[in-house]
């Protein structure tokens, strides 16, 4: 069985773990949908996801409590992200593809379990079963908002013993993984996938021909940063006011992933 998942540690981004699920309800995925949570996931809030994802899954929280390096990101709320290893512990199933929960599916890309992350769960060289995107701020790493594996508890257990020993170099999941998996960028293409399947927008750098030539194949986008889509002001015709950026493209795809919540979330 196969599974799209994501990871919801606090109500803050209940709304982007609820338009994340319709996205890829309305994608017409095949396969199951399941979510992360831990016990700060208020009642309302499980019983609202339970309506959108197949599985609900309760875990316990893993903190890095590495200050010096979130700080050096701008971004102290990151060190819980390292809850996010618990993917690697879901061996009920054969393969995943991890989505943050501020991200935006744009269309269906069931096409990623056939095509990543095909190494054998035997496979001594553990980067083979997993896959994920360049960051635009270091390409050398990947972004770990996205990416597909097949999850084995030696790797569960092996990114905790890294966590415990080493710590993180970036204070999140970002920096462990990254060190776990630490021939991803020298790896099969495969394993790398191409950067339309974590587009990442709002990031300090972009390319903008590059964004206008590929933005018709974007697949899917992630909000990176601070300043998420559900904070953004709208006027009262719907449309959201470009508070912090004068992107028309950071703006319209805001606008998609409001227009995805108002279809299937508000009000309800």
């Amino acid at each position: 069985m196969e599974a799209y998942i994501t990871l919801l540690t606090n109500n803050n981004y209940a709304s982007g773990a609820l338009v994340l699920g319709h996205s890829l309800r309305a994608a017409h995925t095949t396969k199951k949908l399941a979510i992360l949570i831990t016990a700060n996931v208020s009642r309302p809030i499980r019983d609202r996801i339970a309506q959108v994802y197949d599985a609900v899954i309760e875990i316990g929280e893993i903190d890095s409590h590495s200050t010096k390096n979130l700080q050096l990101l701008g971004r102290p709320e990151l060190g819980i992200t390292l809850t996010k290893i618990h993917v690697f512990n879901q061996t009920q199933y054969s393969k995943v593809i991890f989505l943050d929960a501020d991200t935006l599916v744009m269309r269906n890309i069931d096409e990623l379990f056939d095509s990543a992350a095909n190494g054998a769960l035997d496979d001594p060289d553990r980067n083979t079963r997993f896959a994920a995107a360049p960051d635009a701020g270091w390409p050398d790493c990947f972004n770990s908002g996205v990416f597909v594996c097949r999850p084995k508890y030696e790797d569960y257990k092996g990114l905790i013993e890294v966590a415990e020993q080493q710590g993180t170099f970036d204070g999140g999941d970002q920096g462990l993984l990254n060190s776990y998996f630490d021939g991803w960028s020298r790896g099969d293409v495969s394993n790398r996938l191409p950067f339309i399947y974590n587009t990442t927008p709002t990031s300090v750098y972009s390319y903008a021909p590059a964004f206008q030539q590929y933005k018709d194949k974007l697949a899917v986008i992630h909000f990176v940063g601070t300043f998420k889509p559900w904070q953004w002001l709208r006027f009262a015709d719907g449309t959201v006011f470009p508070r912090n950026t004068s992107s028309t493209d950071s703006i319209s795809l805001v606008q998609q992933w409001w227009n995805v919540f108002d279809q299937y979330v508000g009000g309800k």
